[in-house]
């Protein structure tokens, strides 16, 4: 058997991991929104919030620890918490202080940290159009600061 999972070496910044991991999960986001514009009324209710979360989490947690070499979600107590980490971050991060300043898009963010509870249909889900692109810019707006910091 060929297939093998290794862990990255601890030299691997952590900032560099989320950057990959969410522009792989914005892909995969990509791929699932255009195959539901192909198919009318096909609307995966408890993945495709998920994965644009997940995205969007990811790209947050990278620009917290590029700035900040120590940042760890966990030991930090954020988890999943995009928005625990933009509030904690706005400071430091002109882009987290324009998202968190942004009513609607923050509570939009904080709504969708609630995609951890959809993965196993758990949940009733409702998306209004307008707001899943605003929450969809917010992600790209983020992947695109991520690279002007560090040129990826």
């Amino acid at each position: 058997m060929q297939t093998k999972f290794t862990k990255l070496p601890d030299s691997t910044p952590k900032w560099v991991q989320f950057f990959h991991a969410g522009t792989e999960w914005l892909q995969t986001f990509e791929m699932l929104e255009a195959e539901m514009k192909k198919e009318t009324g096909v609307i995966l209710f408890w993945v495709y919030p998920h994965v644009l979360y997940f995205s969007l989490e990811l790209f947050v947690k990278s620009l917290a620890s590029h700035v900040d070499p120590t940042f760890d979600a966990r030991k930090g107590g954020f988890g999943h918490s995009a928005a625990g980490i933009i509030d904690t971050y706005k400071t430091t991060i002109p882009i987290f202080k324009e998202i968190s300043e942004d009513e609607d898009l923050f509570y939009l963010i904080k709504e969708y940290e609630k995609t951890l509870n959809t993965r196993f249909g758990e949940t009733s889900v409702q998306i209004e159009g307008s707001d899943n692109q605003l929450v969809i810019n917010s992600v790209y707006k983020l992947r695109e600061e991520i690279s002007k910091r560090t040129g990826l």
